[in-house]
């Protein structure tokens, strides 16, 4: 079930996608409260949203990360936590995240 957004199915957690880097599954509970600054942000720059939920904002900050393109010579792997660590740094409010 979705702990913010509407009571739909596409707000079922946790979401899974795959980026050149390869797949990430990812489920949050908890509160972004610059949840709606940041989507407006990440629409303004071409993010196409697929759900209401704000779980949704840490996978396209995840997409947009300053470590997108950092994964020439390192593993996918250290690619995935540089981005994971950059998209939380931007995200405010009580979260835990799986």
């Amino acid at each position: 079930y979705s702990t913010a957004g509407a009571k739909t199915i596409a707000n079922v957690q946790p979401f899974t996608v795959g980026f050149r880097d390869g797949r990430v599954a990812i489920a949050h509970n908890g509160n972004l409260t610059n949840a709606a600054r940041l989507r407006t942000e990440l629409e303004l720059r071409g993010s196409i949203f697929n759900t209401s939920s704000d779980t949704e904002v840490i996978l396209h900050l995840m997409a947009t990360s300053v470590y997108a393109g950092a994964s020439s010579s390192k593993s996918s792997r250290f690619s995935l936590a540089r981005r994971v660590a950059d998209a939380l740094n931007r995200v405010e409010g009580a979260d835990s995240i799986a």
